[in-house]
């Protein structure tokens, strides 16, 4: 890899397949050009060399993360699932992966799926906040679902918040949400005031004028006992 540092990516992969051609067999020098071909921006290359790695050694979780990691970036999510399921089984003990996979199913609006994959990341991982803010959005807003539970939205997102001592907005905005849908209107606004507070002072504007909107619901629904349907469900909770 001393060419790969130097950027030399050519000369490494001439070198890598002149190796090949010696031996086809080395799963090693499949992963190595699909590194490379990553670097170079050539994606579909690189999935070829992995794909070849897979086919030699199909027990590689790490090669199985890097396969969906690449699909997911090109919103074949389905694809990507499968190959992030089936690092999952080769080392359960990962995370972040099953964080991914959540992601990916929350964007194919597969709500149930998704929770399960977050629950099982703070199986893993307690403490890990997205997880934790995730599926306190989740269990806030979705009021027609199942899986609908404002007051352990509550306690998800506190914990979330705790774990970063009150400094993110988007988080923050969480809790004013779960707040709101257990029909604590008077923590919501101060909580989402402190979230508007928070996102101005560190430029995030857009994130602000979001978190306002919220704060201007609460605020006229405090006499109204709203509904948490009134909130948005269409974008992906802050982390």
């Amino acid at each position: 890899m001393a060419l790969v540092r130097q950027d030399k990516f050519n000369e490494a992969i001439e070198c890598y397949l002149g190796s090949l051609r010696l031996e086809p067999n080395q799963t090693n020098v499949h992963n190595d050009l699909g590194f490379i071909y990553e670097q170079t921006e050539e994606t579909d290359k690189a999935l070829i060399y992995y794909d070849k790695s897979l086919s030699l050694d199909p027990n590689q979780f790490k090669v199985h993360n890097t396969i969906g990691r690449l699909l997911a970036r090109r919103a074949k999510l389905d694809q990507a699932i499968n190959h992030y399921v089936k690092s999952l089984k080769l080392e359960p003990n990962q995370p972040t992966i099953y964080n991914s996979v959540a992601e990916l199913y929350f964007k194919q609006t597969e709500n149930k799926q998704a929770l399960l994959y977050w629950n099982e990341a703070l199986k893993v991982r307690p403490d890990m906040v997205s997880a934790l803010n995730n599926m306190a959005w989740l269990k806030a807003v979705y009021e027609k679902e199942d899986f609908y539970n404002p007051a352990e939205a509550v306690k998800l997102a506190e914990r979330a918040v705790e774990l970063t001592k009150h400094k993110e907005p988007g988080l923050l905005d969480t809790l004013s949400v779960a707040y709101a849908a257990t029909g604590r209107f008077d923590e919501a606004i101060a909580t989402a005031q402190e979230a508007v507070e928070l996102a101005q002072s560190s430029e995030q504007q857009e994130l602000a004028e979001k978190i306002k909107k919220h704060l201007e619901l609460y605020s006229c629904l405090l006499y109204t006992s709203p509904s948490p349907r009134d909130l948005s469900t269409s974008r992906m909770p802050s982390s």
